[in-house]
């Protein structure tokens, strides 16, 4: 073997074992890139409030004794299942938030609900009492809604961490740098 041929050979050896070789972040000591994206759990959120609705649907339509502690269960359902949803993601602010969004913005509602009905019907007469009441029902539903939806659509985010194939400077290929070919030869 000439040593021409003997080089050649050493190096397309050398080549053909340093080939599948791949750096990893943790044999080089190095960490992984970590990238922080807000995902949206608010989907919980609204498996909550559909079980306290349905809950509070359900103690209405009943003519029984279960029908005042369902409504009271659903009552309850809908003003903790947001904070607990909030605290099971380790939410604190979006907890807080969203106790006093179920609390505040019903009884705002309905206080401002039975001031419209009064500033409209001076609150005189023997209906006085049914206009103040409707105007608060139908503010504090209002409100509620209101809640619900700031809760689910505007608070129920969190930051997590997604990692990156690859640690900064690995000896690694990104995907899109690679692209696979078919080829096909031959003589005729």
């Amino acid at each position: 073997m000439t040593p021409v041929r003997k080089l050649l050979t050493a190096t397309a050896l050398v080549m053909a074992l340093l080939a599948p070789c791949r750096a990893s972040a943790q044999s080089l000591g190095m960490v992984p890139r970590t990238e922080r994206e807000q995902q949206w759990y608010g989907w919980q959120n609204l498996i909550g409030l559909g079980v306290g609705y349905g809950t509070l649907a359900l103690g209405e339509a009943l003519d029984n004794e279960l029908d005042v502690a369902l409504v009271a269960t659903g009552a309850g359902v809908l003003v903790l299942s947001g904070p607990a949803i909030h605290l099971a993601h380790e939410n604190l602010p979006a907890a807080g938030a969203s106790l006093g969004l179920n609390l505040g913005l019903p009884l705002g509602g309905g206080l401002l609900g039975m001031g419209v009905m009064c500033a409209t019907n001076n609150c005189t007469g023997w209906f006085a009492e049914l206009g103040a009441a409707v105007g608060a029902l139908g503010g504090g539903i209002a409100g509620a809604l209101a809640a619900h939806v700031v809760d689910a659509a505007a608070l129920a985010y969190e930051e997590t961490e997604v990692r990156s194939g690859a640690a900064a400077g690995a000896l690694t290929f990104d995907q899109a740098q690679i692209t696979p070919v078919f080829q096909l030869g031959g003589r005729f």
